[in-house]
């Protein structure tokens, strides 16, 4: 970064609180808005579960966890520029809805891992595996997608302040329903055990069955957002790409970047 020439910035317009919340009113932004809150609401609903579960049910060492979040990242590295040209052909929402379509679910492999499940490598049981690997592949599409929705939808001038108000009241709401989950948890207490349907259910496992299904719920929202109108000279995510690996090789971005 420190290599590449300063780029002389347009005169930025000001805005207020007024612009913004214009913006937020409109009808596709409002749906944007309460699609990304839902989002923030179900996946912290299991946020802070994940860990405790690995640990004390699974026995998983910290070894294993690396392992899991390895895997996690390095499929999400491989996958992101192959990710981006999807969303070019097929749209921001397209690809938000299979992104979620794979992500949904994965809550309830934990749930349906038994205790005593045996350790790949002495590291990681086969469920949590594939959940680091459908982790690793759908939860970058679905960041790139709903990023680029709201790129997309709103005006250069609001767009900052739009993704400051959804990132603050969507931080909110997923503190508040990770403090909520766990204190679920405890209070359930480690000896609470049900069998639902041959399901075995403990105070970990309710909270991600919960987080499965609300985020399933909320996945229908995305049917309710339009997908933006794509601009004339949009840049794609195979330019864009390829001007950050120049900018990490400390060459000259050139072309239409510039």
């Amino acid at each position: 970064l420190a290599l590449q020439p300063v780029r002389k910035m347009k005169k930025l317009v000001t805005t207020g609180y007024k612009a913004i919340w214009d913006t937020l009113t409109t009808p596709n932004c409002k749906r944007i808005a309460i699609t990304w809150i839902a989002f923030f609401f179900t996946t912290g609903i299991t946020t802070g579960i994940y860990i405790q579960f690995f640990l004390n049910r699974l026995g998983m060492s910290w070894m294993g966890i690396t392992a899991y979040i390895w895997i996690a990242t390095i499929l999400s590295t491989a996958v992101t520029p192959l990710l981006g040209r999807f969303m070019d052909r097929f749209g921001y929402r397209t690809t938000l809805l299979v992104a979620w379509g794979g992500v949904w679910w994965q809550p309830l492999l934990s749930v349906f891992c038994p205790d005593n499940a045996v350790h790949l490598w002495g590291l990681i049981p086969l469920p949590i595996l594939i959940d680091a690997i459908a982790g690793g592949i759908f939860w970058p599409a679905v960041g790139i997608a709903q990023t680029n929705i709201v790129i997309a939808e709103t005006p250069s001038e609001t767009r900052a302040g739009f993704f400051a108000v959804l990132t603050a009241i969507g931080g909110v709401i997923g503190f508040i329903t990770a403090a909520l989950a766990g204190w679920l948890a405890t209070s359930l207490g480690d000896d609470v055990h049900y069998n639902f349907a041959g399901l075995y259910l403990d105070n970990l496992r309710i909270p991600m069955v919960i987080g499965a299904v609300t985020r399933m719920i909320a996945g229908f929202l995305i049917f309710t957002i339009r997908e933006p109108a794509r601009q004339k000279g949009q840049v794609t995510s195979t330019e864009a790409f390829t001007a950050v690996w120049k900018i990490l090789a400390g060459k000259p971005i050139g072309g239409r970047l510039r």
